[in-house]
């Protein structure tokens, strides 16, 4: 009986350093992605400004860079040994979405705010956090997005902050009450409903990986008290 509690214990054991592990290397991979989102993004970003002759603000250079700079840290911390726990390299990772967050709102408010696509850039954390932090945490990216739309859209409405136009070819609507309102529902629950069917998904596949792992388990345990049987 002790035998059988001292293997159990030493296969739960390697399992959680194996299991960290690959949480580890998803997370590198990941931002290794996101890195290279950032270089795309700026070699395009320069080829719109000078072969293309499109104005685009240097801010935007500056911010894909700092965005390339925060990418390349955290890089380099899951590629370390430094997450020692399963605890730690959560943390680190979910930190990491106040600078993605607040990144994209920039890009969005030189990109022509409420008025252009630039929300989009918001996908990007909104789908990673989901599939790969707790739903609580996934939901809580998802609001600070969501927030952090609204509250730019809010004072470029307001005249706090001064609208940056992009590629306009209509008259500006962003100070309009009813445009003001009705995109920024819209964005707002679509950020939600994606963060929700993300995390939705990615749970499922979690609990099928699961379930196999421990019908494993089991087969083996039997296994081997079997043999011993024998």
């Amino acid at each position: 009986m002790k035998q059988n509690n001292k293997d159990n214990f030493l296969e739960n054991l390697s399992e959680s350093v194996a299991d960290l592990k690959y949480q580890r290397k998803v997370l590198f991979l990941s931002f290794e992605n996101r890195i290279f989102n950032t270089l795309v993004a700026l070699v395009v970003v320069s080829i719109l400004r000078k072969g293309v002759g499109l104005f685009l603000p240097f801010e935007i250079t500056l911010v894909f860079i700092a965005w390339f700079l925060v990418n390349a840290v955290y890089l380099v911390f899951f590629r370390s040994k430094l997450c020692k726990n399963f605890t730690i390299l959560n943390n680190v990772h979910f930190s990491y979405y106040a600078f993605g967050i607040a990144f994209a709102t920039m890009l969005v408010h030189y990109l022509g705010g409420i008025e252009w696509a630039g929300f989009f850039i918001y996908i990007i954390d909104i789908v990673y956090s989901s599939a790969l932090l707790t739903r609580v945490r996934g939901t809580m990216v998802a609001v600070m997005a969501s927030v952090s739309f609204f509250l730019l859209s809010y004072f470029e409405y307001t005249g706090v902050i001064v609208h940056r136009s992009f590629l306009t070819l209509v008259a500006p609507m962003y100070d309009q009450t009813v445009f003001f309102a009705g995109v920024t529902i819209i964005i707002v629950s679509f950020f939600m409903l994606l963060s929700f069917v993300t995390g939705f998904f990615s749970r499922l596949k979690d609990e099928r990986e699961k379930d196999i792992m421990d019908s494993r388990r089991r087969f083996k345990t039997k296994s081997i008290q079997l043999e011993r049987l024998a």
